[in-house]
């Protein structure tokens, strides 16, 4: 299962210049690994909770 996400930065309140590719680069880079690491984290939990509040068994042969 893929699941694509879409954002934008609305107000940041970092020390970052992100006029600079480099800063702005280097920010992305770290929010797609703390998404990453969380949802890693949160479906480790439902499996070991043996839930499926995504419903993901609907799509995919087993949940987890």
């Amino acid at each position: 299962m893929n699941v694509n996400l879409y954002a934008r930065l609305v107000e940041y309140q970092g020390d970052r210049y992100l006029g600079d590719t480099n800063n702005l680069l280097q920010l992305q880079s770290e929010i797609e690994n703390f998404l990453k690491e969380r949802t890693t984290e949160l479906l480790q939990k439902m499996q070991k909770w043996d839930v499926d509040p995504l419903s993901m068994g609907y799509v995919a042969l087993h949940p987890f």
